[in-house]
C-alpha cells in the first residue's frame, strides 16, 4: 500500500509539471523516484502489464491537456488522508481493471479533469462504471449523436449512418443498451420488438452523454 500511495503521488506531480517539449515515457523515467522503485518490483506478467497501463495513463492524460492546474487537488491530497487514500486507490484499481486502450484514455482524461477541478468526484466514479460496458460501437453512436447537440434522430438514420463500421444489429443492440443506462434518451417507450418500431424510434444523448463525450 506505502509503494501505491507514492505511485499515485508520483502521477499526480507528473501530471502536474510536465510540459509538451517532453516525451512521456522519458519523463516518467527520469523524474519518479517511487514509479522505478515500484517497477523494479514487478515479478509476474500482470505486474508487468499495470506498468505499462500506468505510462499509457499518462501519455493519455499528456495528449488531453496542455494547460494543467491541480494545485487545489494536490492540497487536498496533501492535508486530507482520507480523501489521498480514497482517490489513489481507487484511480490506481481502474487503471489496473481496464482491459482495454480506449477504456484507459477515457479514464485518463476523466481524471485529469478531476484532478482539475473540472468534475467533481461523483462524475468521475459514474464515467468511469460506465466505461467497464461500453464497446466500441458504443462510442460510434454517441460520438454520431453528439454532432446532432440535443435534436431527436431516427434510429434509421444512425444505423444507415454506421454500416460501414459496424452490422445494424450491433448498432441496434447498442442504442437499447445506451438506453437503458440513461446515456442516450428515447421520444416514447413503445417496444423494441419490432424491425418498424427500431426504425421509427427518435433518440438524443443525455445531459451526462455530453460531459461524457467530452472524453472519447
Amino acid at each position: 500500500m506505502f509503494k501505491e500511495m507514492e505511485l499515485a503521488n508520483d502521477i499526480v506531480d507528473a501530471l502536474s509539471t510536465i510540459n509538451d517539449e517532453e516525451d512521456i515515457l522519458d519523463f516518467v523515467s527520469d523524474s519518479f523516484p517511487a514509479l522505478r522503485i515500484f517497477s523494479r518490483s514487478y515479478e509476474f506478467v500482470s505486474d508487468t502489464i499495470f506498468k505499462t497501463k500506468i505510462n499509457k495513463f499518462l501519455k493519455y492524460a499528456k495528449e488531453f491537456t496542455t494547460s494543467n492546474s491541480f494545485e487545489k487537488f494536490k492540497l487536498d491530497m496533501q492535508n486530507n488522508p482520507n480523501f489521498r487514500t480514497k482517490v489513489s486507490e481507487y484511480v490506481l484499481f481502474k487503471i489496473n481493471k481496464f482491459d482495454a486502450d480506449y477504456k484507459l484514455k477515457i479514464f485518463s482524461r476523466a481524471c485529469t479533469d478531476f484532478f482539475n477541478s473540472n468534475i467533481n468526484e461523483n462524475t468521475l466514479i459514474e464515467i468511469s462504471e460506465v466505461i467497464d460496458n461500453l464497446n466500441t460501437t458504443d462510442i460510434d453512436i454517441i460520438k454520431y449523436l453528439y454532432q446532432y447537440n440535443s435534436d431527436l434522430v431516427q434510429v434509421k438514420k444512425v444505423v444507415d449512418e454506421l454500416l460501414d463500421t459496424t452490422d445494424d444489429f450491433k448498432t441496434y443492440s447498442s442504442i437499447l443498451k445506451l438506453t437503458n443506462y440513461g446515456i442516450v434518451l428515447e421520444e416514447s417507450q413503445s417496444t423494441w420488438g419490432s424491425l418498424k418500431d427500431k426504425h421509427l424510434k427518435q433518440i438524443c444523448l443525455s445531459p451526462f452523454a455530453k460531459t461524457l463525450h467530452k472524453y472519447l
